[in-house]
Order: structure tokens, then sequence, then C-alpha cells
């Protein structure tokens, strides 16, 4: 929640049963187009959210990347969709080496238990993660962090770096928390439902409870960004996509998140729920192969299915026409994207002959058979 900003409070009267990231309406409000207007100003500033996906704890290695989506946790760098991320709770971010990097945190940011995130604070933060979270580590193979100042740190990379701002941006690279509580807690041997309440995170919301249902927020009070603008969150895990819709429609969730594309047609027209996309960000849904198994470890094999793929089927028929066709990795609005997905049914027949596969008389499409 951007402070200052004001959610509406929408049990009776804002329904939406949005595909849409949460992350972005705490950031910055919801903007939607028609239904039920918010209720007026003065009115109990809560939410209610649905989502399918249940979140077991707080631990930061193993659940930190559902926090920033729910606003009980802080990245270092904020993800923008106009591409360049800006810095969040840093204050500023420099690249005055190849291989230097100055991070600078804002000043008076505070867990919510009262420790303070000072540049030693942040140094263990880097560290730890280098060390514990092999996907970063993976990232910055050889990198290293100290503090510079009360507020600095330098992180210095085995070689140039270009994506550092993006990684620092990444829910899954660096969630915000206080290492040394973290620590402690592990060191005790208490179980991860210990952190509910702990307070090592930065975040505007503090989790109160937490369980197999649902999970409750209130605000943080000494949030370093100020006040925030929900007196009350609630999180609530629904499975069932159906489900979540019609908690939307009994008032029960002003929001469900993650609802199939099947079912905004019949949303159409309703006064009680209505169906909310944002633009195009991808990736989305991706297929990944495993490289390191056949067939998918021959490069051809990979190219002709590929090219033998139909993307605007994909996005028009199987996702009712939701979701834009796949050019290549990154959506056509970003300016890096480069056009390689193409479907070509030809060539995906002559990649899988130069690969050395047979066709057979019954194959459904062509290029598919056997070797």
């Amino acid at each position: 929640m951007i402070p200052g900003s004001r959610m509406p409070s929408s049990r009776s009267r804002w329904r939406l049963v949005a595909a849409v990231a949460v992350a972005a309406m705490l950031g910055a409000g919801c903007a939607t187009t028609g239904g039920p207007q918010p209720p007026p100003a003065g009115a109990p500033p809560t939410l209610t959210l649905a989502t399918g996906f249940a979140i077991d704890d707080l631990d930061p290695l193993e659940n930190g990347f559902w926090g920033p989506e729910f606003g009980y946790v802080e990245l270092l760098m904020r993800p923008e969709r106009g591409a360049d991320p800006t810095p969040w709770v840093l204050e500023g971010l420099a690249n005055p080496a190849p291989t230097t990097w100055e991070l600078t945190l804002h000043d008076g940011v505070r867990f919510q238990n009262g420790a303070a995130l000072d540049g030693p604070a942040l140094a263990a933060l880097l560290t730890f993660q280098l060390a514990e979270n092999p996907d970063f580590a993976a990232a910055l193979p050889g990198a290293t962090a100290v503090a510079a100042g009360p507020r600095e740190v330098t992180l210095t990379t085995a070689r140039p770096a270009p994506n550092v701002p993006f990684l620092l941006a990444d829910e899954s690279m660096v969630p915000v928390f206080d290492v040394a509580a973290y620590q402690r807690h592990r060191d005790s041997g208490e179980p991860a439902s210990a952190l509910v309440g702990a307070g090592i995170y930065t975040a505007p919301y503090v989790v109160d409870a937490l369980d197999g249902e649902s999970m409750q927020l209130s605000p943080n009070a000494g949030y370093w960004g100020g006040p925030v603008g929900l007196q009350d969150l609630t999180v609530r895990f629904v499975p069932e996509a159906s489900a979540r819709i019609q908690a939307v429609q009994s008032g029960e969730v002003d929001i469900a998140l993650y609802p199939p594309t099947a079912s905004a047609p019949t949303l159409a027209g309703r006064s009680d729920s209505f169906y909310v996309t944002g633009d195009p960000t991808g990736p989305t849904f991706v297929l990944e192969f495993n490289q390191r198994e056949a067939p998918f470890d021959d490069p051809l094999v990979r190219r002709a299915v590929y090219a033998g793929i139909d993307y605007d089927a994909l996005a028009n028929q199987v996702m009712n026409g939701l979701y834009t066709p796949a050019i290549g990795l990154y959506a056509d609005s970003r300016p890096w994207a480069e056009k390689t997905q193409t479907t070509d049914t030809a060539l995906a027949g002559s990649l899988f002959d130069q690969a050395g596969w047979t066709r057979q008389a019954t194959a459904p499409a062509a290029g598919t058979g056997s070797r």
C-alpha cells in the first residue's frame, strides 16, 4: 500500500472477480470500469481476498515470495509494468563500476519487531540469501555484500551483472526480513508457526493469525513509510475456483484471485461480480523443457515443438481470448521483446526430419512420430 492511499471497504457494494496481481492493487488502489461504486469516504477501509493457493507459514526461505502480493513482505526494488524496477525499501541503487553496486536504504526503516534495517543488517541479509537461496546464488556467483555506512551497502559481483535491479525486484530472490531474528528462530528449533507475530518483516501489514483457511493482517503501526490504507486485510484460502467466485457474489469476499478464463462469459452483465484483467506483462504460463533428458536435449526437437505450437489457438480458444498470443519469452509491449515464437508446422516437420524422427501415417499433425 502506498502511504496515505486508501482502499475502499466493499463487503456489500464492490465486488470483483479479478485475474490481476494484488500487489498492484495494494500499491496503487484499484481502478475498475463499470459495476457498483465504492462506498462513500469515511467507511472503514477493509478488504477480503480469496486465493486458490494456501500459504503454509511465514518462513522467508520457503514462503517469502507470497508476501509482496499480500502486503506483509517488501522487496529492495519494486517491479514496474514499464519494465525498469524502481527503489522500494532502497532509497537508491547505483552502479558506479561494472562489478560494483551501491545500495542505499531509506532513513528510519525498521522491522515490525522494532529492530533497525541499517547497512550492517542489509549486508547480512544479502550475504544470507547468497548462501541460502540457490537461485540468488546462481544469479550472482561469487558476489559479496559489505556495509559501507549507516544506510549503505556495497554489493560486489564476480563479473558485470546489469540485471541486479531486476534480481532485487524479484519476489523469489531477496524478501526483506530480519536475518538475525530468523536465525535465532531457526536455532531455537521452534516450528515455522512461531514466526506469526515475530515481526521479522518491514512491510505495512502484520500477519496476526494464519491457519489452513485464512490469513488475518492488520496495519503495522510503526511502518517506516507512514500510515497505510487498510485497517483490516483478510486473505482466505479457497482452492475451488467456483467457490471463490460464489464468495464474491454472496458478499463474503471482495476480490477472488485467479478465476479461470471460462468463467468470464458467465459473469458478463452481472451486477454482483465482474471479471477484471490487466495489461499483458508476460510471461504468465510458461512451457519449460528439461534440456538434460531426451528428447529435449536435442535443440532441433525443442525448435520443432516451438514451431508446432498454435499460439493463437492457445490464447483465443483455450484461454477464451483473455490472453494475447505469445511471441516469445516477453510480452511484445516490452522494449526488449524479440519475436522468437511463430507457428510454422512445415518448419516443425522439417526440424523433426533433421533430428532423425520418422513420421507415422496416423500422426495427427505434421512433424510428429518416433525414432
